[in-house]
């Protein structure tokens, strides 16, 4: 990627944050690659901020990671702990080679080793990986870095959809467009991918809200979003949220342990400081739906911990 296409598609979306426009090319082509894998495209369901907003809902921020569930429940239905364990070890193996053979291809550096624990780092008892893929930006002095997270074994209640994700070279102007043609073809291709609902996403962000070590402002601006977007309200998901939250809290003592700790913030100053992930001009009234969330969950938390 050449550093001539990273300042034009910035100055024709209208930033000048150079490394995260470059980076969100780049996440887009690794979809891509995942996407047209045999293997990966049928176990493989994307999820999250970045599945958000390439599947249901148009650019609205930055995202710099990608995470994906793990398609049924075959890994860890009515199985032992052990043989759950041994069946997701398995299965990350594959994902291994499959990633190995990816990152290749893409001149992306990525160590597969699993003792090295450089790029592969295996928890929640052996049922989630994470691998980090480095590559060499075209504009900042140091390395990039993709964080890739999949999770074996969940509880997933609504059914993945194969779905068609966006790029942010879908708002290039059309002088961009044409005088960098080939970078617009090899960057922003059309991905097909097996993804989460947005029903399932809202789920999953109310429960990383509340089970975070560290909680992220990204979760309440997502939520916020759905809410404007497709007028769905967290009082509408309570039954679910709490069956996919005791699922994790159940299973995992971290989780569990996060749960039981601090609020998250109501203060509209604290809640300020991922603002500038926004690529979009503030929505009228945004602050005041997060304060209204993060009460929402931090109620649904107390109720909860009294049960």
């Amino acid at each position: 990627m050449n550093r001539e296409f990273i300042i034009d598609v910035s100055r024709s979306i209208g930033t000048i944050d150079y490394a995260m426009v470059e980076k969100d090319a780049i996440i887009h082509r690794l979809l891509a690659e995942i996407a047209s894998d045999e293997h990966l495209s049928e176990r493989l369901v994307f999820k999250g901020g970045t599945c958000l907003i390439k599947a249901h809902l148009s650019y609205y921020r930055f995202s710099d990671d990608i995470d994906f569930g793990w398609a049924g429940g075959r890994l860890w239905k009515d199985r032992s702990k052990r043989s759950t364990e041994s069946n997701c070890l398995a299965e990350i193996k594959k994902v291994i080679e499959r990633m190995t053979l990816i990152a290749s291809r893409l001149e992306m550096a990525f160590d597969p080793t699993l003792s090295s624990r450089n790029d592969v780092f295996v928890s929640n008892t052996g049922t989630k990986v994470t691998f980090h893929l480095h590559y060499e930006p075209a504009i900042s002095p140091s390395s990039g870095k993709i964080k890739m997270e999949i999770n074996l074994v969940d509880l997933i209640l609504h059914r993945p959809l194969r779905m068609s994700l966006s790029s942010l070279l879908d708002r290039v102007d059309a002088r961009t467009r044409y005088v960098h043609h080939e970078d617009v073809l090899t960057y922003g291709n059309p991905v097909r991918m097996l993804s989460y609902p947005k029903e399932e996403i809202l789920i999953e962000k109310c429960r990383a809200a509340m089970t975070r070590g560290q909680y992220k402002i990204r979760d309440t601006i997502d939520l916020a979003m759905l809410k404007r977007r497709f007028d769905m309200d967290i009082f509408d998901f309570e039954g679910e949220i709490e069956e996919k939250l005791r699922f994790t809290v159940d299973r995992f003592q971290r989780y569990r342990e996060a749960f039981n700790e601090a609020s998250l913030p109501e203060d509209p100053d604290e809640l300020e400081k991922d603002m500038n992930l926004l690529i979009i001009p503030r929505p009228s009234n945004l602050m005041k739906d997060m304060v209204e969330i993060n009460k929402h969950l931090n109620q649904l938390k107390n109720e909860m911990c009294k049960k």
